[in-house]
């Protein structure tokens, strides 16, 4: 039997179609017949729907596929929900059945049943026996002969469960639905296979709905290399899946052990920190009041150097713990209102006692409006001076511009964009990326003119881009060097008094309009205590001093203070407990608290605050930024007095 007398007598549509343009080639009846009656020569001069052959090359071996074939034309062209599949055949053409059809308003095609599976792949190499009535084969195609290792003649003398089917249930079924003639049956067994082990197949088993009653049609799909990829595949599915699962073991264990790992490695350095900025307060301190005596012009060149030096030492600390806190995603910034102008002259200012001592040209062009921003405004300055400080220290002769400008705004924020450029030695280009990476410098050499630890530029760029930009640079061998800087800042409101932001004015409004308040020190640490009474004195203000957390509270329930400064790491009770106490005293609640503290972590700054802090200043700091804080908590609670009156 060849398969188009077989597929002649499918009662599902078949059609033989041309994948390039869709055209029908052949079509079996029950084909013409859900083509409304087209005829063959019709179906070929065009497509056979709308919507059945765009998609033949991707149905090919996809499995059934529903679709919505508009079939017939005009006036009644009719839709058709499809459920399909389209078989490759070996001269390149395509075969397409329909193993289900219903009207849109029916819904969906149901997943075929054993009638339907009948056909599925019924073309060749499938195994299709033509049986009668009581399973006697009447005709067999080539795939069974060499299956069962018999001509066409020898299986026509055989009964269908003479073919040594393994599993006496399925022939008993097959038998059973075929001589009581119960419908169409389907199901999965072992076969005999010729010189080969025996093969799983899928059988289904149908009387034919066209033409004779009597005849049957078998149709055996060999699924033997289909299961036994179906079991590899989950085999290694399986085995992915484990090894996925250790994996993930393994990287949870690796990443809690690098976060145990990193933590200690902060800790140490916090705890180093502190260890170290404790004694550089009081030298750095001390020095500052020592200039402020009078001194001749040697000494006081003697002290411009240990100033340099414990600036250098203060800035070398706060750059590797800075770096230590934004690798391990600690670092949170801030939000404070700020004055952008003000800032950028501060900038300046630190620096331009370097610049003018090597005799560099130390300029500055702003074009920002004055605009209050908000924003970490220390994290900000920090990276200016860091791209300013680098200019001068690298520049012999000629000298730094610092630019400011506006790159773009809207309504409520704007995009700033800094420059610094140079005239010093300049880098290649190759080298200047380099430069943005942890602890890499130009040169890393033990005989380098230029001294630092080279993590600079890289907290530079990695605060640019948690503030919404960037930084980079360009640079020529000896031209010079350009570096930039780029952030997206909020607008915010104007601050009310000017001198708050002004350091060199501080001191002198402090000693004119707030001399004589009272202030409570608390700090364990005796030269450190000294030098922030000797600040204080200069400063024009009347103090008590407190050693530990207990006596702080105990000075501070029995006196008005209109301010507290307060160290953390105290005896008997800690400066964030001290804080709490003092809050809950009937006359605490107000009083501005501010801690002077060698505890720089991101942490520690918000344990202050959560403990009913106002403010945080990091040790060591200079007699400015002292007289600065103090100014700006006293006018503060000044003013809230004024307004209660």
């Amino acid at each position: 039997m060849t398969p188009a007398r077989i597929l002649d007598q499918l009662a599902l549509p078949v059609w033989l179609i041309d994948p390039a343009d869709g055209a029908v080639l052949w079509q079996n009846p029950a084909a013409a017949d859900l083509a409304r009656g087209r005829s063959i020569e019709a179906m070929r001069r065009g497509p056979l729907s709308s919507g059945a052959h765009e998609s033949l090359a991707a149905l090919a071996g996809a499995g059934p596929v529903e679709e919505v074939w508009t079939v017939g034309s005009d006036p009644a062209p009719q839709a058709l929900h499809c459920l399909c599949r389209a078989f490759a055949q070996e001269d390149g053409r395509t075969a397409l059945m329909v193993e289900g059809c219903t009207e849109p308003s029916i819904g969906p095609v149901a997943a075929p049943g054993p009638a339907d599976a009948l056909f599925r792949q019924a073309l060749p190499p499938m195994l299709i026996l033509d049986l009668d009535a009581h399973g006697r084969v009447i005709d067999a195609n080539s795939a069974a002969e060499a299956l069962y290792g018999l001509d066409r003649g020898s299986l026509m003398t055989r009964y269908f469960w003479q073919l040594d089917c393994r599993e006496q249930q399925v022939l008993d079924d097959i038998e059973s639905a075929l001589r009581v003639d119960t419908g169409p049956w389907g199901g999965s067994c072992l076969h005999r296979a010729v010189g080969e082990p025996s093969k799983t197949v899928e059988m289904h088993v149908s009387p034919l709905s066209r033409g004779d009653p009597s005849r049957v049609l078998a149709v055996l799909i060999d699924v033997s290399d289909d299961r036994r990829l179906a079991r590899n595949l989950m085999a290694r599915q399986e085995e992915l899946e484990r090894l996925v699962e250790t994996r993930n073991a393994q990287l949870e264990t690796a990443r809690r052990g690098a976060e145990v790992a990193n933590e200690a490695k902060t800790n140490f350095l916090a705890n180093m920190s502190h260890e170290i900025r404790t004694p550089l307060h009081a030298i750095f301190g001390m020095a500052q009041l020592i200039r402020r005596d009078g001194l001749k012009p040697r000494q006081l060149e003697r002290l411009d150097k240990l100033d340099v030096a414990s600036r250098h030492l203060a800035d070398v600390i706060t750059s590797i713990l800075d770096l230590s806190t934004i690798e391990s995603g600690n670092l949170n910034l801030s939000e404070e209102t700020f004055d952008l102008n003000p800032m950028v002259r501060r900038v300046m200012s630190m620096l331009e006692g370097q610049a003018i001592a090597k005799g560099l040209s130390f300029v500055c062009e702003v074009s920002t409006p004055e605009v209050t921003l908000q924003g970490d405004a220390t994290r900000l300055q920090q990276a200016l001076l860091n791209l300013t400080d680098n200019a001068v220290k690298f520049t012999e002769t000629g000298g730094v511009t610092l630019r400011a400008a506006v790159e773009d705004e809207d309504a409520s924020s704007l995009s700033l964009r800094f420059e610094v450029q140079d005239s010093g030695i300049g880098i290649s280009a190759e080298l200047m990326e380099h430069l943005f990476a942890p602890f890499e410098q130009a040169d890393n050499s033990s005989t380098r003119a230029y001294r630092g630890v080279g993590v600079g530029l890289s907290i530079t760029r990695r605060i640019a881009r948690l503030m919404g930009g960037d930084a980079g640079g360009w640079s020529e061998g000896g031209q010079g060097s350009t570096f930039w800087l780029t952030v997206r800042l909020k607008k915010a409101l104007p601050v009310l008094d000017a001198a708050w932001t002004d350091a060199g004015r501080a001191e002198d409004v402090l000693r004119r309009d707030f001399s004589g308040c009272r202030v409570l020190l608390v700090e364990d640490d005796l030269i450190n205590r000294e030098i922030a009474m000797l600040m204080l004195a200069e400063a024009g203000q009347f103090f008590d001093v407190a050693s530990d957390g207990e006596q702080a509270v105990m000075l501070a329930a029995r006196h008005d203070y209109d301010l507290i400064l307060m160290d953390l790491q105290l005896p008997r009770l800690s400066g964030q407990d001290a804080a709490r106490r003092i809050r809950e005293l009937p006359n605490g609640r107000r009083v501005p608290i501010i801690a002077l503290t060698a505890d720089v972590l991101v942490e520690d700054r918000e344990s202050c605050f959560a403990a009913g802090m106002n403010d945080f200043v990091a040790k060591p700091m200079t007699f400015e930024v002292f007289c600065r804080t103090l100014l700006r908590w006293l006018a503060g609670r000044r003013r809230l007095q004024l307004s209660a009156e």
